[in-house]
């Protein structure tokens, strides 16, 4: 939406970054502060500023609200931390089943009798 009405494309990563959903420290770059008041119908990031401090608190948090619910900052197959334990778990589960039935099923008996040891001399080089 932001990319089709500014014609600037933000990466998902950056709009992350811009609602502290992945932590950095570096403020966000002019290009992408213009792209994102540009979206809200404002001239440009500069404009915004000026015109937001004018705006009562209940405005600002209303159109966060908005903006929250209208566009989803991660996608709905997001794998959360808890869920990746418990696939990585599976899998190790599942892993060391397998090699353990592999182990059972797979024994073979070694019988001695069935094995000789011989050797022969392949030069008579002395040193």
């Amino acid at each position: 939406m932001i990319a089709t009405e500014t014609g600037v494309s933000l990466s998902v990563s950056t709009l992350k970054r811009i609602w502290g959903r992945v932590k950095y420290d570096s403020a966000p770059t002019l290009s992408t502060l213009n792209a994102l008041a540009t979206f809200l119908s404002y001239e440009n990031w500069h404009v915004y500023k000026q015109q937001i401090r004018a705006k009562p608190v209940a405005d600002i948090l209303s159109l966060r609200e908005e903006l929250n619910t209208e566009v989803p900052l991660t996608p709905k197959n997001y794998i959360t931390g808890k869920q990746r334990w418990l696939v990585l778990g599976s899998l190790i589960l599942i892993t060391s089943a397998i090699i353990g039935f592999s182990k059972l099923t797979s024994k073979s008996q070694s019988i001695p009798r069935d094995f000789a040891f011989s050797s022969r001399p392949i030069s008579m080089t002395r040193l």
